[in-house]
């Protein structure tokens, strides 16, 4: 009822005091909503207190306690109180149209709640969006890129000729200065007349 499963349960665990039986050694418990072995140990802890308990008591023999506690557990329909009589008949798994009409009136329900809401706000309720589903086609592979003549294996490599320079353009270096090959040599009379003035001066 408290949502624990002893995991553990037998008769060495169970003693007996002036207000009732008391239940002991609980390091194995579990959740019974968290563990999903939940269900088993429920099942193995109550058919070991019943194969004891059937010992003096023949008719408890064959009894599905454990089951329909489960039952009644998931279904909130258990607690101290209830009686039990060992006979579970397991729920017939309901079909996809069941499925799918309960879930339809469950989505109805919540629509019809969520128009209550907006005409009580006074905001106009926003109609109910029916899911589409849409599959596109793959586009396809792109073509390959056309051969271009100009790009073929025969292609000669052109070589770039340096043109040459005419003789008249050509420079020498003589040291700090640069002269041009094509200068015309200088006069001697020249030179002559320019010593003789710089001699007369001085």
């Amino acid at each position: 009822c408290a949502g624990v499963v002893h995991g553990d349960l037998s008769d060495f665990n169970v003693l007996l005091s002036a207000h009732g039986p008391v239940l002991i050694d609980f390091p194995q418990a579990v959740d019974a909503s968290g563990n999903p072995h939940a269900k088993r140990l429920l099942i193995r802890d109550v058919d070991n207190v019943v194969g004891f308990l059937s010992r003096w008591l023949p008719h408890l023999r064959g009894k599905a306690f454990g089951q329909q506690m489960w039952d009644l557990w998931t279904r909130n329909a258990l607690d101290p109180e209830t009686e039990l009589d060992g006979r579970f008949r397991p729920r017939r798994a309901p079909d996809r149209k069941e499925k799918s009409r309960s879930l339809m009136e469950e989505l109805d329900a919540l629509a019809q709640k969520s128009k209550d809401r907006a005409e009580k706000l006074g905001v106009a309720a926003r109609p109910a969006r029916t899911p589409k589903f849409v599959v596109e086609e793959a586009p396809p592979p792109p073509s390959p890129p056309p051969a271009d003549a100009s790009t073929g294996g025969d292609k000669k490599k052109r070589k770039r000729r340096r043109k040459k320079k005419p003789a008249s353009e050509v420079t020498t270096t003589s040291g700090p200065a640069s002269v041009s090959a094509a200068e015309e040599p200088m006069d001697d009379d020249s030179v002559f007349d320019d010593l003789d003035a710089l001699l007369s001066s001085d």
